[in-house]
């Protein structure tokens, strides 16, 4: 309850922008240590004070040490009434504590306010407690904080009179939290002008934390006198920096003498007197005027926390340069935030008291003059380094009275000057080390196939794949060769700005372009090459699916298998001659097979077309002396180490098909003659049975010598007129009977034809089914 009704009030937010206190820490801090961290203050002349805060039912035990003050608030639960609020301040050795005893059980029965005093009644005989007080402020905050929130509500802004009640409860809450306050801390506090006083509330706390950090913190003296205090101490550090200055006055040993307006304008830039005076009061103790009826001077004087860092840095090393952070830490526990700390540093600089390396450590300057001699040294021996690089410099912006500062400035331009010189020539290597990796990874990538599908340009392929092959490993040593010495190159730079480095490097930087450009060459006319070869094993595979076909056609179209060979034996005399302009031509000899391909597989098209034709025909004429097999298709595929005509072969096995099914017809109408079928001459035909027998039989002997269209047509023919014969005797039974065994069947294909030609009327009548049970 305390935390959240009469912490809010005795430490107050602010806002976001100009913050009163900060909340360092969390609720889960407070669970672990018992402290909460704030960053504020009650008193300007101690700005941004980090504290310790707990509420407790007991006195700490222990103390946080890294903070700037601790405040514990104790509750004390005794219900005597004679207890009263103790408020006393601990100065220890290791710090600065507020100890508040709260007596929170304790009786209140006078001074309470009227707008409170009103609800005693409700808690009669019971007297008004703190703790009672907190309970009901406690529920009634947080009833107020949810109204508060819902007051954008439409139902709200409709009736003004409950924002009129909302704002007299949060005032009746403020008018009570305030008398708490009162009532729970009240202390003496000693103002060092006579005996303690009492003092009541709010104000108590502020007094204790003033008085804790005076104790604290005794030399300290703000620098944040003003709104824009930094822009103050950036002007006057440019002033303390100036190269006209002596070093006596830079460091407040000695005072600067001149008119007052010519003082004002010269040293900070201020135009009237006016404006000089109000600027040298910001300063405060950063100057000293000396009032002069004649002359007007001034003493650019030491503030106290210059003369303690100092003081703290004369005990190390004089070539001992410390971190930054360590001069915070060690003016933090003498009072000093980080940015006074940032502003002195900076101030100490200017007066030549200390110095910077480019990381922003921080060593003391014992003799000035020393220093701006070692400096001087240092820059002309970095003049020297450069004007062997033939780098110009800007002597003429140096001389005697240069500040250590702007020495400073100008040696870590030149050392930068000098860096940005090595860092070109390392950055040169690492790029060409970069560039050698990647070529070894295009050169290692590249995939040379030394076997190739046997043809006559195989050889001369396999003997380019051969010398790729060589050239590859070749490439690949140099490549590496190279790339360790620009890698030794590289390691032998130290950290450390070596100028005989660098010159080396310069000196040796057209070599190592030369070689790396040669390299590159090499690698981009092996790349060139490979791809090229590559190129051509597609080609090949091509080559030798035409040859086939070519060699399909050969017997009935010789020339194309011509036209392949000359392409091949022009281009195997390109290779013989030259073995490298005729890889780049693969497009040319694509082309060109190309066309002979094409014009083969028009070809083997058009046989697929004659083929089809005569088998349509064949089937259609013959198709009842056709056996009852597939038959057979165009052969277009390519056959390996396949020499024969395969067009004709396939035609030729189409004939014999067809052949095959006429001698078996012929041998059935053999078999029913002699078994005393009678046979007589067609319609409109003279020839015997003999003469027709005799006839066939020589075609036979005719188709082992030679096979036609013409003449299986022949022989198909004359077979369908021997067929025919026993069709057209009206006294064969054998074909003009009842056929109602299921287990002969009619000769299905021979009942088509003759009732195609009109020799027969076919009838179709179910059949009787007498003596069965199903039967009608």
């Amino acid at each position: 309850m305390i935390l959240r009704t009469l912490i809010p009030k005795l430490f107050p937010k602010g806002t976001p922008a100009t913050p009163v206190w900060e909340w360092l820490s969390d609720d889960s801090n407070a669970i672990l240590t018992g402290w909460y961290i704030l960053r504020g203050t009650f008193d300007d002349d101690y700005p941004q004070r980090e504290i310790a805060l707990c509420v407790t039912d007991k006195e700490p035990e222990s103390w946080p040490q890294d903070v700037d003050v601790c405040i514990a608030l104790v509750c004390d639960t005794s219900a005597d009434p004679d207890v009263t609020p103790k408020a006393e301040l601990l100065d220890e050795d290791d710090g600065c504590f507020i100890l508040m005893r709260l007596p929170i059980l304790r009786p209140l029965e006078d001074r309470i306010p009227a707008e409170l005093q009103r609800y005693g009644k409700y808690i009669q005989p019971e007297p008004f407690r703190p703790v009672t007080i907190l309970t009901a402020l406690h529920d009634l905050e947080a009833f107020l904080g949810d109204l508060i929130d819902n007051s954008g509500d439409a139902d709200i802004l409709a009736y003004p009179e409950e924002q009129t009640e909302i704002k007299q409860a949060t005032a009746f809450a403020g008018i009570t939290v305030d008398f708490i306050l009162r009532e729970l801390l009240v202390g003496m506090v000693d103002v060092g002008i006579g005996a303690p006083i009492s003092v009541r509330g709010p104000e108590l706390l502020r007094a204790l934390f003033t008085q804790a950090c005076r104790r604290r913190f005794p030399q300290y003296q703000t620098l944040t006198r003003t709104e824009k205090w930094q822009n103050v101490l950036s002007n006057y550090q440019e002033a303390v920096g100036s190269d006209w200055l002596k070093s006596a006055q830079r460091q407040g040993l000695e005072d600067i003498t001149m008119p007052k307006a010519e003082m004002y304008e010269t040293l900070f830039d201020q135009k009237s007197s006016a404006a000089g005076d109000s600027f040298i009061k910001k300063l405060g103790a950063f100057v000293e005027v000396k009032k002069n009826p004649q002359l007007f001077s001034l003493r650019l004087a030491m503030h106290s926390a210059e003369n303690t860092l100092i003081d703290y840095l004369k005990k190390l090393s004089a070539d001992q340069f410390i971190p930054f952070n360590a001069a915070v830490e060690f003016l933090r526990h003498h009072g000093y935030i980080q940015a006074e700390t940032k502003e002195i540093v900076k101030i100490l600089v200017a007066r030549e008291c200390l110095t910077k390396d480019s990381n922003g450590n921080i060593r003391f300057i014992p003799n000035p003059e020393i220093e701006r001699g070692r400096l001087l040294e240092q820059i002309a021996e970095l003049n020297n380094q450069l004007s062997r690089l033939k780098t110009a410099d800007d002597t003429n912006l140096i001389g005697q009275n240069t500040s250590i500062a702007n020495l400073q400035k100008h040696l870590q331009q030149q050392q930068a000057r000098l860096e940005s010189l090595a860092k070109d020539e390392t950055k040169n290597l690492q790029s060409s080390i970069t560039s050698l990796q990647n070529l070894i990874g295009i050169v290692s990538a590249a995939v040379i196939s030394t076997e190739w599908l046997d043809s006559d340009l195989s050889t001369h392929l396999t003997g380019i794949a051969t010398n790729l092959k060589g050239t590859q490993e070749n490439l690949l040593k140099s490549l590496r060769r190279e790339l360790k010495r620009f890698e030794k190159e590289l390691d032998s730079f130290s950290d450390l700005v070596d100028v005989e480095w660098v010159i080396a490097q310069q000196t040796k930087k057209a070599s190592f372009f030369n070689v790396l450009q040669n390299i590159e060459e090499r690698v981009i006319q092996f790349t060139r090459r490979t791809k090229a070869l590559t190129m051509w094993e597609p080609l090949i595979s091509q080559l030798d699916s035409t040859a086939a076909l070519c060699a399909k056609v050969s017997k009935t179209e010789s020339a194309l298998a011509q036209t392949l060979n000359q392409l091949v034996d022009e281009f195997k005399e390109r290779f013989a001659a030259d073995s490298w302009n005729p890889l780049f031509t693969s497009s040319e000899f694509s082309e060109r097979l190309g066309t002979i391909q094409s014009g083969v597989q028009r070809l083997l098209y058009d046989y697929v077309q004659i083929f089809n034709r005569e088998l349509e025909e064949i089937r259609n004429q013959f198709n009842i002396l056709l056996p009852s097999t597939q038959p057979p298709m165009f052969d277009a595929s390519v056959k390996d180490n396949q020499e024969d005509d395969l067009i004709h072969e396939s035609f030729q096995k189409l004939y014999q098909w067809a052949c095959a099914g006429f001698r078996a017809e012929v041998i059935e109408c053999q078999r029913r003659k002699y078994s005393g079928v009678q046979w007589r001459k067609s319609n409109n035909q003279r020839k015997s049975w003999k003469t027709l027998e005799t006839q066939i039989k020589e075609e036979f002997q005719e188709v082992e010598v030679k096979l036609d269209f013409d003449r299986v047509q022949n022989i198909g023919e004359m077979v369908l007129l021997m067929q025919r014969g026993f069709a057209s005797t009206k006294e064969n039974e054998e074909i003009f009977r009842l056929y109602d065994n299921p287990d002969t069947p009619p000769n299905f294909n021979k009942l088509e034809q003759l009732f195609g030609e009109g020799q027969i009327q076919i009838r179709v009548e179910p059949k009787s089914l007498k003596g069965t049970k199903d039967s009608p």
